[in-house]
């Protein structure tokens, strides 16, 4: 039976989540929308301010996106970028310094009831299907949002158990 929105998900152990850090799955529709978690959504301050609609998404980190607001340093990365674009590239290293740029970084826009329009680079960050709908996990903290690939929150299970091992006996 599908969850009421904003209800407490019934897989979640302790009770009651109103603290950060928090973890929830979302779905990427085929048209690249996702819609964040309502619960997730409710707890990051800054994600209240219906204003602020656009977002810095920073790739660096292979299968995750990290998405903060865009006010942060999102027009430091435009005017960086913006510097390589104003010249005529004279060097290799120049080219690569851009297309690296461009490559890591790109603005997203939040829609309607939470949504966020993807773009294919973003996609192709948590998942290699395009043009499917894909489940992402969406970790919310004080200060950014994440979208994790399956595998990259299986490696970040294994890098944190070593912490929890007593769980294991």
């Amino acid at each position: 039976m599908p969850q009421p929105p904003g209800r407490r998900p019934e897989w979640l152990i302790a009770e009651p989540i109103q603290q950060l850090p928090y973890l929830d799955v979302a779905v990427i529709d085929s048209d690249g929308f996702v819609t964040l978690p309502i619960h997730g959504r409710r707890l990051v301050s800054w994600l209240d301010d219906i204003t602020k609609n656009i977002f810095l998404g920073d790739l660096k980190i292979s299968g995750c996106v990290r998405i903060t607001p865009w006010d942060e340093s999102g027009d430091r990365v435009k005017e960086l970028i913006n510097s390589y674009t104003d010249t005529e590239l004279q060097s290799d290293t120049e080219k690569d310094h851009l297309l690296i740029l461009r490559a890591q970084f790109v603005r997203l826009r939040r829609y309607r009831n939470g949504q966020l329009k993807l773009p294919r680079l973003v996609i192709a960050q948590v998942s290699e299907e395009l043009r499917k709908s894909i489940a992402c996990y969406v970790a919310f903290f004080e200060d950014h949002i994440e979208l994790w690939s399956s595998p990259y929150h299986h490696t970040r299970l294994l890098q944190q158990g070593a912490d929890l091992a007593e769980l294991d006996d």
